[in-house]
C-alpha cells in the first residue's frame, strides 16, 4: 500500500487513467489490441472509475456517424485524445465489435452494460450455443483480461496514453488507453511482467510485485523481506 501511495500521489486522481501491472500489448500489425494481466493488477484513477461506474449512457437522439469502424480502428488519428462521451460511446456500440449491443438499454452505465453482456449467455450451456451468421451477435465468451481490455480500450474510459507519457508513436492509436509504466509483455517480458512464480520472486531483488503465488510463497517471500 506505502508503495501504491508513493507511486500514485504525484498524479491527479480525477482525470480518467488507466495504469496496468502488466500490459499484454499485441502486435500492431495483427490487431493493435492491449489489455491488463488480471494476476498483476489493474489501477483505475477515481476519473476513470467516474467514465466506468457512475456516468448513465443515453443514445437515444445521439446523431451517429455512418462508417463508425473509423472510431474504434488502431490506425485512425481523428479521435486519438478524444475522451469518454455520449457521441463517442454510441458510436461504439452502434459498431457492435464484440456483440455488446443487445445488451444495452438506455441509462445503463458501462459497468452496468458489461454486467448485462456477461450475464446474457450462460456458459453452463454452452453445448447449445449456435454460432449466429454475424460474430458480433455471437454467444459471450471471453477471458476477464480481454473483457476488460475492450471495453477499456474502446470505449475510451480512460484518457489516451500519450497523455501520461510520451510517445508519439501512439498518436495514431486512439485505443491505446492503458498504460505500462510497471510492465508489459511485447516480444519479451518487462519491469514487473517478469515476476511470474516464486522462483523469480525471490526477497532481495526490490521485487514488490508478484504473480502465481501461493499463501505459504507469499508468508515465505514476506519473511524474507522483513529479516533484510
Amino acid at each position: 500500500v506505502e508503495w501504491f501511495q508513493e507511486y500514485f500521489r504525484k498524479f491527479n486522481s480525477s482525470i480518467p487513467r488507466a495504469e496496468a501491472g502488466c500490459l499484454i500489448m499485441k502486435p500492431m500489425h495483427e490487431t493493435g489490441f492491449s489489455f491488463p494481466f488480471g494476476g498483476l493488477g489493474l489501477i483505475l484513477s477515481k476519473g476513470a472509475l467516474h467514465n466506468l461506474m457512475i456516468r448513465p449512457i443515453y443514445c437515444n437522439g445521439i446523431p451517429v456517424q455512418d462508417d463508425v469502424s473509423s472510431n474504434v480502428s488502431h490506425n485512425q488519428t481523428n479521435s486519438t485524445l478524444t475522451s469518454f462521451s455520449a457521441s463517442h460511446v454510441c458510436q461504439v456500440l452502434q459498431h457492435n465489435s464484440f456483440g455488446e449491443r443487445p445488451s444495452f438499454e438506455e441509462g445503463m452505465t458501462l459497468s452496468d452494460l458489461m454486467e448485462a453482456h456477461a450475464n446474457r449467455d450462460l456458459y453452463s450451456q454452452f453445448p447449445n450455443w449456435t454460432m449466429a451468421k454475424d460474430p458480433a451477435a455471437a454467444p459471450y465468451c471471453f477471458h476477464s483480461d480481454w473483457i476488460n481490455g475492450l471495453y477499456l480500450n474502446y470505449y475510451f474510459v480512460a484518457n489516451h496514453i500519450t497523455q501520461f507519457t510520451q510517445n508519439d508513436f501512439f498518436l495514431k492509436r486512439p485505443t491505446y488507453r492503458t498504460g505500462w509504466n510497471l510492465g508489459m509483455i511485447y516480444r519479451k517480458h518487462e519491469g514487473v511482467c517478469r515476476n511470474n512464480g516464486i522462483e523469480n520472486c525471490q526477497a532481495g531483488s526490490n521485487i514488490t510485485i508478484c504473480h502465481y503465488v501461493n499463501d505459504e510463497e507469499m508468508k515465505q517471500l514476506y519473511q524474507q523481506s522483513m529479516s533484510q
